[in-house]
């Protein structure tokens, strides 16, 4: 038996619906008909039975998404929230920003740049561009710190992430 059932939802699979068409179309025009792959009946059964297993995949969807464990995208939204569970709204992305340029140059606070991608970004807090070897007497990379200027994960650049990219501000 397919459908729901006291142990939860039992979908009917296309070999099984493929079958119960194949029987009725024997018991109403007799067990000499046609069915091959290459038969027109055939083809038209095999491609109603596949249409009505894709139904039933569906409807299989719709009830597991009822549940916390399966559900899926929106749906789990619709059924953490019952339950006081509220995603994260979305974020501006962080990173670091190495600049180089004239010495002793000052980059303000809301200093703009963007990627090649051309995902924008705001310098958070202020720097000064350093002459030193690599921008630091200890050999480490100054980095300034950055903000995208859009929320969301397509804002997200690997790049920024690994150890900064480099902008001129000459």
């Amino acid at each position: 038996m397919a459908g729901i059932t006291k142990f939860g939802f039992e979908r009917k699979r296309y070999a099984d619906i493929e079958k119960e068409m194949f029987l009725s179309a024997k018991e109403k025009w007799g067990e000499e008909i046609n069915l091959s792959e290459k038969s027109a009946l055939g083809i038209l059964l095999r491609i109603f039975a596949w249409s009505i297993a894709k139904i039933w995949q569906l409807g299989e969807s719709i009830y597991f998404q009822s549940f916390l464990r399966y559900a899926e995208g929106i749906q789990l939204d619709y059924i953490a929230e019952r339950g006081g569970i509220k995603r994260f709204p979305k974020a501006k992305s962080k990173g670091k920003l190495i600049i180089r340029g004239n010495t002793g140059k000052e980059v303000y606070r809301g200093f703009q740049v963007r990627t090649e991608s051309g995902k924008e970004y705001q310098v958070t807090r202020p720097g000064v561009i350093s002459g030193k070897r690599n921008g630091c007497s200890s050999g480490r990379k100054p980095a300034m710190w950055l903000r995208a200027k859009c929320r969301g994960w397509r804002n997200n650049d690997s790049q920024l992430s690994r150890d900064g990219d480099y902008f001129s501000n000459k």
